[in-house]
């Protein structure tokens, strides 16, 4: 899932269409120095900032969110700030993209998480993921560590000490399941590396030579002698030449299966699963919303939303949308992209007016009613029950 760089934005401003045709981005996030875990070896000079989100929800970040990365963050999006004229606007097409905002609130995690990890696309709840591994404590990806610290209806804090503790440790009874693979893969990376969780990766366009879908990315690392850097796994992974479709089937040449037949059989909450399948989510999303087995075995959800693309499978914009707010209703969102994607097109809108004070932006296909885009972005959620302390499941038995 590649995270929305420079080059992107750039595209979407330009254009106001998502690009079909430049699916496969190879565009990767660049990894930063090593830095110490927010909770471990933390040295009194290192920086901390502050955030809040869009319901008053405070969070302390080590490092500092990145204010021009375009990376998720933690928390509802506070996007009121932002706006930009269009040079058309439909009050429908708005509408839309003010519920998809609304979907985005993530209000609920907040206080039962209590501790996030942040890094790309991704907002992880702390309490979600199995114990940390040396790798993970040294922050060796340069993510944010993120606190929440209070809001103004929930000021009482848990105590990380002890949710950290209670953390257990995987020995086999988690999977992680990552559909649309790039040369690079940093989700299934971080599972293996940051927490030793084995991984399967799906894709089936993919043409290269190069990555963990063509080259064995594990060797010989294990537990006792782990990876160090990127382009590693400590744990072994499964690479498989499929995609994700609602049915499974054969169509010229590729192999396609729902996610159904990957979480089928598994215990409750005992998956993380990964999609950015340009567009080809939606009917499989359409039948994980109904379908409370599946959404029982999946302890969290990282996806790149796609709203244009693929437009011909059937699946209507609007109904897009009310997918998006069934998986609000069924999941809890964690974090998405959605403020800092709108602060850097923002940002870009503004230099234009300076020389053109009656410069217009190119209508979206789909957009809010400050006419700031949602074509594209990423979103986390995690399992409800997790947030309840209904961790029980995914423990026992390995897989």
């Amino acid at each position: 899932m590649a995270p929305i760089t420079a080059s992107l934005l750039a595209l979407l401003a330009s254009t106001g269409v998502a690009d079909e045709t430049g699916k496969r981005r190879a565009l990767m996030r660049s990894i930063g120095s090593v830095e110490e875990h927010v909770h471990v070896k933390a040295k009194a000079d290192e920086e901390v900032g502050g955030h809040q989100d869009a319901n008053g929800f405070a969070y302390q970040c080590r490092p500092p969110l990145n204010q021009n990365s375009g990376d998720a963050w933690v928390g509802t999006p506070l996007v009121s700030r932002f706006h930009q004229t269009l040079e058309t606007f439909d009050p429908s097409i708005a509408a839309l993209g003010d519920r998809l905002v609304k979907a985005a609130d993530a209000s609920e995690a907040a206080q039962p998480c209590g501790s996030f990890f942040n890094f790309g696309d991704y907002t992880w709840c702390n309490r979600a993921m199995p114990a940390e591994s040396e790798y993970a404590k040294r922050n060796a990806y340069g993510g944010n560590f993120c606190n929440f610290t209070g809001s103004p209806a929930s000021p009482a804090l848990l105590d990380l000490g002890e949710v950290t503790k209670a953390r257990a440790e995987n020995n086999g009874q988690y999977v992680g399941l990552s559909y649309g693979i790039e040369e690079t893969d940093p989700w299934s990376e971080l599972m293996s590396n940051m927490f030793f969780v084995r991984t399967r990766l799906f894709d089936c366009y993919i043409n290269s030579t190069v990555g963990p879908m063509f080259t064995d990315m594990h060797g010989t690392k294990e537990r006792k002698a782990p990876c160090e850097g990127r382009h590693c796994y400590t744990v072994g992974y499964e690479a498989n030449r499929v995609c994700l479709d609602r049915q499974q089937k054969e169509e010229e040449g590729r192999k396609f299966e729902p996610l159904s037949a990957s979480l089928s059989g598994r215990p409750p909450l005992s998956a993380f699963v990964k999609l950015d399948v340009e567009g080809s989510e939606w009917a499989v999303l359409e039948d994980l919303i109904n379908s409370p087995e599946d959404i029982d075995r999946i302890r969290s959800l990282d996806m790149e939303v796609h709203l244009p693309y693929n437009t011909n499978n059937g699946i209507s914009m609007e109904r897009r949308v009310e997918i998006m707010e069934g998986l609000a209703k069924k999941f809890a969102v964690t974090g998405s992209q959605i403020e800092p994607l709108h602060q850097n097109i923002n940002r870009e809108y503004e230099k234009a007016k300076e020389t053109n004070p009656d410069f217009k932006r190119k209508a979206y296909a789909l957009y809010t009613s400050q006419g700031m885009p949602l074509e594209l972005y990423t979103i986390s959620f995690v399992n409800r029950r997790l947030l309840k302390g209904d961790d029980t499941s995914g423990r026992e038995g390995a897989i």
